[in-house]
């Protein structure tokens, strides 16, 4: 019983990181997983493969202007990498 208490317990801390998109809209300004930093260590560690988008949110998916949400949120992350100290 415990585990299942721990399982609903750590969904309903998630809940708000859904709600606002941070996990499943596009990267921004708002980004509360620090995708930036994450993605800084990676390319200083040697890194030099792809990054992907998933951006699963309703409101991306059904966008008239995906390619320029999307453009503009990877020019934000090539910015904000270059950003981390």
């Amino acid at each position: 019983m415990q585990r299942h208490h721990d399982l609903v317990h750590a969904l309903t801390q998630l809940q708000p990181l859904l709600a606002d998109h941070g996990l499943i809209g596009l990267v921004g300004a708002a980004d509360r997983l620090g995708n930036a930093a994450q993605l800084h260590k990676l390319l200083a560690a040697g890194y030099s493969g792809y990054a992907s988008f998933e951006p699963f949110a309703d409101e991306i998916a059904a966008a008239d202007d995906i390619e320029q949400r999307l453009a503009h949120r990877m020019a934000y992350l090539r910015d904000a990498v270059a950003r981390v100290n």
